[in-house]
């Protein structure tokens, strides 16, 4: 084969190449994307928000990058959400917690009722700020969030959360500041969560006494 002829055949193949990894880096982002775009569809799906600050997340669009109130990093992965004092009413899904790649989840101040979903404990992987404050959560807390590997800050204050405090939470390494005061809660503050820096847990009627 002729040098000229082989010149041209590698040349071919390097702009093959290129192109082949440049359609696959493509398509790694749209599927990240369709995941992140999922998971905060389901927020919105289960909100009304009568001020419409949602109205431009659109599931038509693959990257939630350019929504209001998201923030991603260079990898076009959402990892902040702050919908907080939004006027949102409705129930968390559990979908929510496909947000793998988040680190700061805000969604004090608003209308959130029923209980908060087991599953939060087992996804949400990059999670360092979780913050239900403020809103008409019910139940009680989960203790599978005591599974939440990064978390370093746990609001769920000024809620309506009944039951025992999870010994789980007092468990997890990461966290500096647990805030569940003005709640429901009963029974005993477990050592490991008494010893948290950051914890409060005042303004809860029955703790000290047997939950009913």
């Amino acid at each position: 084969m002729e040098a000229p002829l082989r010149d041209w055949l590698r040349r071919l193949i390097a702009v093959f190449l290129s192109v082949a990894i440049i359609l696959l880096l493509l398509q790694v982002a749209k599927v990240n994307g369709n995941t992140d775009t999922d998971a905060l569809m389901t927020l919105k799906i289960a909100m009304s928000y009568p001020n419409q600050c949602l109205k431009d997340w659109d599931s038509s669009l693959v990257d939630p990058c350019t929504w209001l109130r998201i923030t991603c990093n260079s990898d076009n992965r959402v990892i902040r959400v702050d919908v907080g004092g939004c006027g949102l009413s409705g129930k968390l899904p559990s979908g929510l917690a496909g947000l793998d790649q988040v680190q700061y989840l805000n969604l004090y101040g608003n209308k959130i009722w029923e209980s908060i979903p087991v599953g939060y404990g087992h996804g949400f992987k990059n999670l360092k700020a979780l913050d239900l404050s403020s809103n008409s959560l019910q139940g009680i807390i989960p203790a599978s969030l005591g599974k939440l590997p990064s978390i370093e800050f746990l609001r769920l204050e000024h809620n309506q959360l009944g039951g025992y405090i999870p010994r789980d939470l007092g468990l997890i390494p990461t966290l500096k500041l647990l805030n569940i005061s003005f709640n429901k809660l009963c029974g005993d503050v477990p050592p490991e969560v008494a010893h948290i820096p950051g914890a409060d847990w005042s303004n809860n009627p029955g703790i000290g006494e047997p939950c009913q």
